[in-house]
Order: structure tokens, then sequence, then C-alpha cells
């Protein structure tokens, strides 16, 4: 179960309801994310309905959410969708592969980097594994990806230390990693 530390950290970087559309994340969702529906018209009696992300249709965009209580699965735009936990492997997908799919669509907006950051801190038990990965940087990776990391691993690195738990393996394995 995540810790009190954990739960601030979501609560602290729920999606932002950015006044500016350019300062929204680009695209924090991932198959394994738990949302909350908001903002149909067609079905308004699915709003603040809960459900997990399966994929995203690639002819439409939409996403296919498995809602609680049996409803079904339906697609749904990313605007109607709020992120309340990013993917993980808590939907069968492997906490590298969402971690790497989280970091693909990233850029640097605040709420994007924070939740990564809470995936990462609520996988602390594959914190050696997480930490590789955040460190190993491809060729062909831009500069602002790599700004994006770096934001990445400071917030890490700082909430690491008020947390509990395995997060604290977070700070040894940076430290015993960067250069």
């Amino acid at each position: 179960p995540p810790t009190a530390a954990c739960l601030f950290l979501r609560w602290a970087f729920r999606p932002c309801g950015a006044r500016n559309a350019s300062m929204a994340p680009k695209r924090c969702f991932t198959p394994g994310a738990r949302i909350r529906l908001h903002g149909l018209q067609a079905k308004p009696e699915l709003n603040s309905k809960e459900g997990i992300c399966i994929e995203q249709k690639v002819d439409t965009g939409r996403w296919l959410v498995r809602l609680e209580g049996g409803s079904g699965e339906f697609a749904f735009k990313e605007a109607n969708l709020q992120l309340l936990v990013a993917g993980g492997s808590s939907e069968g997908v492997p906490v590298l592969e969402a971690l790497d799919e989280m970091l693909s669509q990233a850029n640097s907006c605040r709420a994007c980097i924070g939740h990564i950051m809470v995936h990462c801190l609520d996988n602390a038990a594959e914190s050696e594994a997480i930490s590789r990965r955040l460190l190993s940087v491809p060729r062909s990776i831009t500069s602002s990806s790599v700004i994006t990391r770096l934001f990445l691993v400071n917030d890490i690195l700082h909430n690491a230390a008020k947390a509990a738990g395995d997060t604290a393996s977070f700070r040894r394995l940076f430290q015993e990693n960067l250069p």
C-alpha cells in the first residue's frame, strides 16, 4: 500500500487544470493508468466513474477504458479523462515498460514529471532497475528529454528523502551511479 508521503505526492501532482492549454502535459496516460471520467456530454451518467486505461486507439486517438463495476469498456477522448494514478504494474504492464512509455511522452511540465515521479516512488521495490533506466541516456535523446530526466531525478531524490520504505534506496543508487 502507498505510504502517506506517496498519497500526498499523488495529491500534490494531481492533473493540473491548467488555465493555459500550452502548459498542460502532452500525454501522461499509459496502459494501466487509473482515471476518472469528466465533462462527458453524450453520456453524462458516466461522469465521475473511475476505470483503467487499456489502450489508445490509433485510428481515433481515443483511450479504451475499462470502467469499474463491470460497466464495460468504452473509448473516450483524453479531454474527458482525469489521471488519478499513472500506469504501472497493477494491470500487468511491467514497471519499466510503463516508465519508458511515460518518458517517451513526457515534457518538462510540472504535472507530467510529478506523475512519473509518483510512479517511480510507488514502485520503489524496483528502484535499482528504475534508477538504471533513468541514468542510461540513449544517444538519440533530445536536450528537452535530458532536462525532463534531470528534473525527474531531482524530484525523486528530494521526495525519496521524505518518504518511508524502499524509496530511500533511490538516493543511494543515484549516488553510486552518478559521476
